[in-house]
């Protein structure tokens, strides 16, 4: 593939492509894919040329001209443009509120993550109408796949509000970002996880700046904003994700179950006291049903009548099946509408699956036969506190019904399965190579080992007969 580009340099020496003069500012026409050399008085260098794929493109320029005070400090806002392009076409375009950077540890990454959001509501590569989005880097991961993959997976499994998410090649002020993954955000309404929105009924009670100004208060378990008013119905809708202690304390809202696992409030994020009190009650009738060995609390109450299983059972098929890392630890999202259970979705944050650890807390990951998941320990509640899926494995109900959704998804599956991921890489190959030798990591591995590392752990996990958890201790039960 041959196409004009233009030479921009600052030398006051004669500057030769491949051993022909060119000038400051020249257009060269046909120019070629692939290996040039450029000399500039007594110094030679290679210059090598990529062409960017035909998968999307974000074009963003910023008003100040830079992202300098954005790299300096991650809540730092820029306003600005965005574009984007597919095929030559422009796909959108519009003013951004902002562009700011995004994540925990991802953030201290020499390519950064990014949260953005349009001036008006935009419908980005047909994933529906909404203002915030995110772009996100994957450094971690040496395939820059399984973000993507994950929730394809997730998405064939049915799991609930699963966030659309496009692979795309990123520009920022005219400079090559590298390859990213744009998907939607994890929040209430109509186009993302779409329950009652308890956030606007807030605002509706009480004003927009009430909210924001309002005093915050905590207990020992418990944080929440004081409001004036509350709505009359309560019982939805929330969003809430398990994450770890230190990351719970940086949150308005949340509460700290008795089992000891932080459930922050991601919506409402001004959450009241009413409201703080009547989920946390609610999840903690749930978890000491859940910890009983025949999964019934004082009430009389099953877990089941708090929880939709089969949205738990899916969430864990998948999250053991990928290896995970942090599956039941961070990122682990649930949400509860108006007189609903509380139902395991959407999944998020998958960089760091498929083979990528190889242990953690003592638990092998890279051995297919080895169950993580159904082992994890929430760290910073003490030895031997499991997460919410591990005490879910403790239960023979809950077995079965993962059992069935191993056979339905995974269990007869890889070779489809690893088609769609072969799919996915022939369409963003191109993308993918860029980036690698834009950012050329010394760490990590090279793409095509991590590729082959990534198929790998997929092709053993599925080979595996039945899944080791389901046969543990329930030969004698009809399936």
């Amino acid at each position: 593939e041959n196409t004009d580009i233009r030479a921009d340099f600052e030398s006051n020496q004669k500057v030769f492509l491949d051993d022909i003069e060119i000038q400051n500012g020249q257009i060269l026409h046909d120019f070629k894919y692939g290996y040039h050399k450029v000399s500039c008085g007594d110094k030679e260098y290679g210059l090598f040329v990529i062409y960017s794929s035909d998968i999307p493109s974000i074009h963003i320029s910023t008003d100040s001209g830079t992202m300098d005070r954005v790299y300096k400090n991650i809540n730092h806002k820029e306003t600005g443009y965005i574009t984007i392009l597919q095929n030559n076409q422009v796909m959108y375009e519009g003013k951004l509120e902002y562009i700011k950077g995004r994540g925990n540890y991802t953030w201290t990454r020499v390519k950064k993550p990014f949260n953005i959001k349009l001036q008006e509501k935009g419908n980005l590569l047909g994933f529906g109408e909404a203002k915030k989005w995110c772009l996100l880097a994957n450094y971690l991961d040496d395939t820059l796949l399984k973000n993507q993959f994950g929730y394809e997976l997730a998405e064939s499994m049915g799991l609930q509000y699963t966030p659309d998410s496009k692979v795309v090649d990123l520009y920022i002020n005219n400079e090559y970002i590298g390859n990213y993954t744009l998907t939607e955000r994890i929040e209430i309404n109509e186009h993302r996880v779409d329950i009652t929105n308890l956030e606007d009924l807030n605002e509706l009670a009480n004003e927009d700046t009430v909210i924001k100004s309002a005093k915050l208060n905590k207990t020992e378990r418990m944080k929440w904003a004081e409001l004036p008013n509350s709505p009359s119905v309560i019982t939805g809708g929330y969003l809430l994700e398990l994450d770890f202690l230190q990351r719970y304390a940086e949150e308005i809202s949340g509460f700290i179950s008795g089992y000891g696992q932080p459930v922050v409030i991601k919506s409402p994020e001004y959450a009241s006291k009413e409201q703080v009190e009547y989920i946390s009650n609610y999840y903690q009738e749930f978890e000491e049903a859940l910890l009983a060995a025949d999964g019934y609390n004082t009430k009389g109450k099953h877990y089941g009548d708090y929880l939709d299983v089969e949205s738990a059972a899916k969430m864990y098929v998948l999250q053991e099946y990928i290896k995970n890392m942090d599956a039941g630890l961070s990122s682990c999202y649930f949400y509860k509408d108006v007189g609903e259970k509380i139902v395991a979705a959407p999944v998020w944050d998958l960089d760091s699956a498929f083979g990528r650890v190889t242990e953690r807390n003592g638990v092998p990951m890279d051995d297919p036969k080895g169950m993580w998941v159904q082992d994890g320990l929430v760290e910073e509640n003490g030895a031997g506190k499991r997460t919410i899926f591990a005490l879910l494995c403790q239960h023979d109900d809950f077995k079965i019904e993962v059992k069935k959704q191993w056979e339905k998804y995974f269990s007869s599956n890889t070779g489809a399965i690893l088609q769609k991921l072969d799919d996915l890489y022939a369409e963003t190959q191109v993308s993918l190579f860029t980036d690698k030798f834009k950012w050329n990591k010394e760490r990590g591995l090279s793409y095509s080992k991590a590729y082959n590392q990534m198929e790998e752990n997929i092709e053993n996990t599925g080979s595996v007969a039945g899944f080791t958890l389901i046969s543990d201790g329930l030969e004698g039960m009809d399936w």
